[in-house]
């Protein structure tokens, strides 16, 4: 980020992300791993801010400064009911008897599992261990979901429902699901 906005000159910026979010104070309230055996999920302002810009954007976009009773109007009868209807959605009983709906973060696994699943492999050779969800390429800790193309080549097409049941655990190895061995070697 600091290589970033010195190459496009936003000093302003800079000092905004070493304030707001690198300086040594607040990055381990924030930083993917500021527990060495735990992946932090939300211990951040990041989720508050996400529900606020939601809010934002859905119910208030086309008020720039709204009154303070406008305000708890709008949250009382507008938002609540938005997301008791999306409470009803998620639970667990809503569906009896169909298949289940992935999760917001299960599309996003499933989505970025088929891109990887897409992408060719080079000729080099990395050590990559599927049991404990790593590889030596190093690409793991730049997506969002822990994915490379070597662990995702090597499990290769699991079926529909490893998609509805695959979760992120906080412990390594992160995924951990019958469906997750090499292909070469069924279970």
């Amino acid at each position: 980020m600091y290589r970033f906005c010195k190459e496009w000159h936003l000093r302003e910026v800079w000092g905004y992300m070493w304030n707001s979010w690198y300086n040594p104070k607040v990055w381990p309230l924030w930083a993917r791993s500021g527990c060495p055996d735990r992946l932090s999920r939300l211990r951040t302002t990041m989720t508050a801010e996400n529900a606020w810009k939601r809010i934002k954007h859905t119910h208030l976009h086309h008020l720039v400064h709204p009154r303070l009773d406008q305000l708890v109007h709008i949250l009382i009868y507008e938002v609540t009911p938005a997301i008791d209807a999306r409470i009803v959605y998620l639970d667990q009983t809503f569906r009896w008897g169909r298949a289940r709906e992935e999760t917001t973060w299960q599309k996003g696994f499933h989505a970025a599992w088929n891109a990887m699943l897409k992408k060719k492999l080079s000729g080099k050779k990395y050590v990559t261990k599927v049991k404990e969800w790593t590889c030596s390429c190093g690409q793991q800790k730049y997506d969002a979901h822990h994915l490379c193309k070597h662990l995702v080549h090597a499990v290769g097409t699991p079926s529909n429902m490893f998609w509805v049941q695959i979760f992120r655990r906080r412990t390594m190895p992160i995924y951990c699901h019958p469906e997750l061995h090499p292909r070469d070697q069924p279970r």
